[in-house]
């Protein structure tokens, strides 16, 4: 069994960041328009590139080919199948990099994305903890 890799929010936008310095330019070009988390051996897109540097292996990312978005009930099942657990805050920071890459966004405009919605995850655990200590 493999060590668990565990994403949170700061861990997922952290891992974005270091993906996308020097390449915020970069848009990226889906294999026959099929946006794949690893192709050829490789990670591909931005999120496969993401999670690999996390620990995921490519054989893993390959198994997620096909199968959707990140926040995806099945890609999130590949994921745990494999003990990797990524956080509902860091499922919304790479989704939103993930939409606008889809959409042939650059990375740089992907990572703005992220950026919005760490901070939306950030004001939902500052009012959730703010109900629970009411």
């Amino acid at each position: 069994m493999s060590v668990p890799i565990e994403i949170d929010a700061v861990r997922a936008l952290d891992l974005l960041e270091r993906e996308v310095e020097g390449n915020e330019e970069y848009i990226y070009n889906p294999v026959d328009f099929t946006c794949h988390y690893a192709h050829e051996g490789q990670p591909s897109c931005l999120i496969g590139r993401a999670l690999y540097q996390a620990g995921v292996p490519v054989d893993v990312l390959e198994d997620m080919n096909g199968w959707g978005v990140i926040v995806a009930h099945s890609i999130r099942r590949i994921l745990a199948i494999h003990n990797v657990y990524v956080t509902e805050g860091a499922l919304k920071v790479f989704y939103a990099a993930q939409v606008r890459q889809d959409v042939r966004g650059r990375w740089g405009e992907a990572l703005l994305d992220a950026k919005k919605a760490f901070v939306q995850v950030i004001v939902e655990e500052v009012d959730d903890d703010s109900t629970e200590d009411s």
